[in-house]
């Protein structure tokens, strides 16, 4: 048997909840880290009824959910055969790659999840 198990991970998430009255970005990325989307928050002090929340706005721009966990700062989801990552961050995001430019701020969390199809995305080169 494992210690520590499921019960202390979502103690951990919870946690990661609560640094987020700071003040937080949600972000969503590709398979590969690539920043998507993105939008400043800001603080809450609730953040487990901002997260569903943003859960319902994926779900009614079309995602469907690989795993639900309110209880958690992120979850993936797939829609059009691409899989994503949204994710709530203490930090403002950061492009893993200087090939990847970050993308301007969103105005809304809906705007924010109602991503084109990300497989029809033509790769930004320099110069364009």
């Amino acid at each position: 048997m494992v210690a520590g198990g499921s019960g202390r991970r979502r103690r951990e998430a919870a946690h990661e909840l609560d640094i987020l009255n700071r003040g937080a970005w949600c972000v969503v990325s590709d398979t590969t880290a690539r920043v998507l989307s993105w939008i400043e928050l800001g603080a809450m002090p609730d953040w487990r009824i901002r997260f569903a929340q943003i859960v319902q706005a994926a779900v009614t721009a079309g995602w469907n959910l690989d795993e639900e966990y309110l209880e958690y700062s992120s979850f993936f989801c797939r829609r059009g055969g691409q899989r994503i990552s949204v994710r709530l961050l203490s930090k403002p995001p950061r492009s893993p790659s200087e090939e990847w430019p970050l993308p301007a701020p969103s105005a809304s969390i809906q705007d924010c999840l109602q991503l084109p199809n990300i497989g029809t995305r033509r790769p930004t080169v320099r110069g364009d």
